[in-house]
């Protein structure tokens, strides 16, 4: 067995560039094993990829903030897609959401009216419900759409 050089390895807490730990490979193979040997791997190697609980409620408490910037819990999964009446649900509520959450609703109505929805809109919606029925979140579509729409659709 012999061992290959690293080239060298930059440490971005100090800025300083240190020398690798070599690599093993075995005789007559030119493809490097993937053990890694020397105290120094170990010790870093240590704890990555891990957090303590602290970490993870930060992060939970993220992602529920997160969460509630967007009135609809669409996960544009499609799964209410194809709408038997053409209406593209996803769009409208990625649209819808990215208003409200932003406060953008000038630009949330520039975009529902564009021609990428032309002929998609929540007005061809005939509350069939077969979207809610197919929907993993539960989600009242029907319903949903319709704030959407006076959202997004011209002021009044």
């Amino acid at each position: 067995c012999r061992l290959l050089p690293l080239p060298p390895r930059a440490d971005y807490r100090s800025g300083v560039t240190t020398p690798s730990t070599p690599i093993s490979t075995s005789e007559g193979n030119a493809e490097a094993s993937n053990q890694v040997s020397g105290p120094k791997y170990h010790e870093q190697a240590a704890g990555v990829g891990t957090l303590n609980p602290a970490e993870l409620a930060v992060i939970d408490k993220v992602r529920e903030a997160y969460r509630g910037l967007y009135p609809v819990p669409c996960t544009a999964c499609r799964y209410c897609q194809p709408c038997p009446n053409d209406v593209d649900i996803p769009r409208i509520f990625e649209i819808y959401n990215d208003a409200v959450a932003y406060n953008i609703q000038n630009v949330g109505r520039m975009r529902y009216s564009g021609p990428r929805l032309e002929g998609h809109r929540v007005d061809k919606c005939t509350e069939c419900n077969q979207c809610v029925e197919a929907c993993p979140q539960r989600i009242a579509i029907p319903d949903w759409l319709k704030k959407a729409e006076e959202f997004l659709g011209p002021p009044k």
